[in-house]
């Protein structure tokens, strides 16, 4: 809820699909966290496919761990991620990724994304190019509405359709766990509108 009002969540609600309450939580803290630390966040949403099968998130694991790198090396920023995997009819994973870095860092989209291609060129014999989102958000330090808007987006990535189609020992999602900054002001922001019964609860119903 945010000032009483209830926050709408990316999912079909018409199927009565729902999300994973930890993912929302999850990418919520990130958002919090990295506002903690600047006054503009920039989030960024892309998604791959691999070639073939894998059990494993080793491949995303890889990217991630030299994305990461990069990103902070050049823009001097710290460096909040996600990335959801999800599994369709053909039985071969794609991944959901989001990036969020300092806000006053990116001055240029083009060379931005042109990084971000290059990393997954160098590992084109398993994975696609990445595909981005047309939709990129700027988060404003206690702005309501910038804050919606991306988490909205966000949300997708929760959602429960098409996951858990993985051997039991491969996860489904993973967030960095950066931390806010103690003492720090942060958005007067809650994503997740539930009562006691749904917080208990591994899915969100939608209504």
């Amino acid at each position: 809820m945010l000032n009483g009002q209830r926050l709408p969540i990316n999912t079909d609600a018409k199927r009565k699909l729902g999300c994973f309450v930890d993912i929302l939580k999850r990418i919520h803290h990130q958002v919090s966290a990295m506002s903690d630390r600047y006054c503009k966040v920039h989030i960024v949403f892309f998604n791959f496919h691999l070639l073939e099968y894998q059990p494993d998130n080793d491949i995303v694991s890889d990217l991630m761990r030299v994305i990461k790198k990069q990103l902070k090396r050049y823009y001097r920023s710290e460096l909040a991620y996600g990335w959801v995997r999800e599994t369709g009819k053909n039985e071969i994973p794609h991944y959901h990724v989001t990036l969020m870095l300092n806000g006053n860092a990116v001055n240029n989209q083009h060379c931005f994304r042109s990084r971000i291609v290059k990393i997954f060129k160098a590992r084109e014999s398993y994975a696609t190019e990445p595909h981005f989102s047309v939709g990129e958000h700027t988060v404003f330090r206690n702005e309501s509405a910038s804050w919606a808007d991306a988490f909205y987006h966000l949300s997708y990535m929760a959602k429960v359709s098409t996951k858990g189609r993985k051997p039991h020992y491969t996860n489904d999602y993973s967030l960095t766990r950066l931390m806010p900054k103690p003492k720090c002001s942060k958005p007067d922001f809650i994503a997740l509108a539930l009562d006691a019964k749904e917080s208990t609860d591994l899915k969100v119903p939608i209504e």
